[in-house]
């Protein structure tokens, strides 16, 4: 694997993680305004 690659794969790995935790947030934040 190139660094190209690898930095590719991180940065969708991380794309995904970041929209599950702001979902997360946003259910949160959702429960607590009803």
């Amino acid at each position: 694997l190139t660094n190209v690659k690898l930095w590719a794969i991180d940065r969708q790995c991380f794309q995904t993680i970041m929209m599950r935790t702001g979902l997360i947030k946003h259910t949160e934040y959702m429960e607590f305004l009803k």
